[in-house]
């Protein structure tokens, strides 16, 4: 999806749009200003309660993706697995982190470390700090409640609110 949300925005631009959102189900991009006072505003849902978020972020020419347990998994004997495979083990991945977001320049880069942050867990923020030009927030579960965890860059170029 990351691919075809940048084809997108790749013809927007080349037909001189300069201000639109692409979203394809969890990949999106923010080209450009929602107005000249405002940049666009992307909520990150919360992974348990489909009609909460628990955090916004204001972005500009932007690319965020999320990747997490929540729309494709199954659950058995009360436990839930992802859709996402752990190409270490062949196995999904456990419940360390259960929503992953990246920001990025392009879709095709932040949907890949989305899914990249499910398989290696809350380790995986240190990577993407190591990385740079990259932002993450991770969400974990703590007591059934989520705690959310974000890389150091998140909050010095972001404005961030948490919602929840």
């Amino acid at each position: 999806k990351g691919y075809a949300v940048d084809r997108a925005v790749s013809e927007l631009r080349s037909n001189g749009v300069g201000n639109a959102i692409v979203n394809c189900g969890g990949d999106m991009y923010c080209l450009g200003r929602r107005s000249e006072a405002d940049q666009w505003k992307v909520g990150i849902r919360h992974p348990r309660d489909k009609d909460d978020i628990i955090l916004e972020l204001n972005l500009e020419n932007k690319a965020v993706d999320t990747s997490g347990d929540y729309e494709k998994y199954f659950m058995a004997g009360g436990k839930r697995y992802s859709h996402i495979i752990d190409p270490r083990t062949g196995y999904p991945v456990g419940d360390d982190v259960v929503s992953a977001s990246v920001i990025a320049d392009d879709s095709v880069t932040s949907d890949v470390f989305a899914t990249a942050l499910c398989v290696l867990g809350r380790d995986g923020l240190n990577v993407i700090g190591a990385i740079g030009g990259l932002d993450a927030i991770i969400v974990t579960e703590q007591n059934e409640r989520p705690k959310i965890e974000m890389s150091s860059g998140v909050k010095g170029k972001y404005h961030v609110t948490e919602v929840r």
